[in-house]
């Protein structure tokens, strides 16, 4: 485990998500996009945090369709860079013209991360790699929503949805 992490977790309260609690906030996400009457025909997970929760939430809506788009902003716990930054690998994009996607990231903690995914979406699209070169030269219109485990009172951005809000 990341030592990092152990000095941290000893100097507060941390939320602790167990496995199975993990699955129910997953299908409680999935239920809660269900009852909104808004299905996604693609779900992009924020890497890293967001794979996990993205491929079970993928799973609960029936949505085999999935992408990341990779985001640095966390250097290590508490630690980040000025701002988010999208690094490649970028998606092959070229079918998505028009899709409802939903963005999956685990916390919105100060919401940097997912205002930036939800900003660029909305300004551009989804950036893709249409000529397998690894480097974004196409942006793809997508009507986008957002979905996160924990949202902290401290974030710039209100996620659509959110299974718990926590300071902890």
């Amino acid at each position: 485990m990341n030592q990092a992490f152990d000095d941290v977790a000893t100097d507060r309260e941390l939320e602790v998500l167990s496995w199975d609690g993990f699955g129910e906030a997953c299908r409680d996400l999935a239920r809660k996009v269900v009852a909104s009457d808004w299905m996604p025909d693609l779900v992009i997970a924020v890497a890293r945090g967001g794979l996990l929760p993205a491929g079970a939430i993928s799973y609960a809506l029936g949505v085999k369709a999935m992408g990341t788009m990779n985001v640095e902003f966390y250097t290590g716990v508490g630690e980040t860079l000025p701002e988010p930054v999208v690094l490649p690998p970028f998606m092959d994009t070229s079918g998505l013209p028009g899709r409802k996607v939903l963005v999956v990231d685990d916390v919105a903690d100060s919401g940097k991360t997912l205002a930036m995914v939800m900003k660029l979406i909305a300004e551009y699209g989804i950036p893709g790699d249409t000529d397998g070169d690894g480097v974004a030269n196409e942006f793809v219109p997508a009507e986008a929503r957002s979905a996160v485990l924990y949202t902290k009172p401290a974030s710039i951005i209100e996620p659509s949805y959110t299974w718990k809000r926590t300071n902890e």
